[in-house]
């Protein structure tokens, strides 16, 4: 089980406010979750602070090789400037009792354009595909999309990012069991806002015309960005593909804009 604390080294903005960076972590159970080690391990950062670590971002190689996949950053101040903030991935090689950097698989380097939501498919080939959340800050304005990268050797080298759709947050990908590949995210601005799904019949290479899940969320704020995202999706014995996200609807007794945020489920066919 891997997570991240609020525990790291102090930060001071410009401002003069003082944080904590994160720590990544690694905790792991030999009985399935019955017991767990007393201490985790940590994945110490190799040239960036390791600020975000999302769920299902582990791979097993074989015997005691594992892979996860973090994002790192160059401090708290480059959440909000993009600068630096780049997809990782670390190797272990004794079942998570110490991780170290592999590689980095895609960071810009001017500056502009911040990668994070990464998520590692396998295809039978051999070749991985990362996909990624890609933004750039423009006038204060968040324009996001979703873009791809491939490496042919196991994750150590991989191609520039690749952008395979515009108006998208927090990419899934699934590889169902006839070889194509789902993508679930969340649109959040501008309308049609929703939940979303494109396939692909060819490797990533090219992909389908979105399909909609779900359009019932609400604006979480005065800027009118709806709110929602962050799936997971797997596809079950008949079929049928499940994804669960977070969402908001109107709630007319609380005292804030919106509504309440919840944990919701969709079941689909494609």
């Amino acid at each position: 089980m891997m997570g991240r604390a609020w525990c790291g080294d102090e930060y001071r903005t410009e401002t003069g406010v003082v944080h904590r960076g994160n720590v990544v972590y690694c905790f792991r159970s030999p009985d399935r979750g019955r017991t767990w080690e007393d201490a985790p391990s940590i994945v110490w950062p190799n040239h960036l602070q390791a600020v975000v670590e999302l769920a299902n971002n582990t791979l097993k190689l074989g015997g005691s090789r594992v892979m996860c996949w973090v994002v790192g950053c160059d401090g708290i101040e480059g959440i909000t400037r993009a600068r630096l903030y780049a997809p990782q991935l670390f190797l272990s090689e004794n079942n998570g009792e110490s991780w170290n950097f592999f590689s980095e698989i895609c960071c810009d380097s001017n500056g502009r354009i911040a990668y994070s939501y990464p998520q590692v498919v396998v295809l039978p080939s051999g070749r991985w595909l990362c996909f990624v959340g890609a933004w750039y800050f423009a006038g204060g304005a968040r324009t996001r999309w979703t873009s791809v990268c491939h490496s042919d050797d196991a994750g150590l080298n991989w191609s520039n990012p690749r952008r395979i759709h515009a108006w998208s947050v927090s990419p899934f990908p699934l590889q169902l069991k006839d070889g194509r590949i789902v993508v679930v995210y969340m649109r959040r601005n501008p309308d049609p806002t929703g939940l979303y799904a494109i396939v692909s019949e060819n490797d990533g290479l090219t992909w389908s015309e979105p399909v909609c899940l779900r359009d019932d969320t609400v604006a979480a704020g005065p800027r009118g960005v709806v709110d929602g995202g962050y799936p997971l999706a797997l596809e079950l014995d008949d079929g049928r593909i499940f994804t669960a996200y977070y969402w908001q609807h109107d709630d007319p007794d609380v005292p804030w804009h919106g509504g309440r945020k919840f944990i919701a489920g969709t079941y689909f066919r494609l």
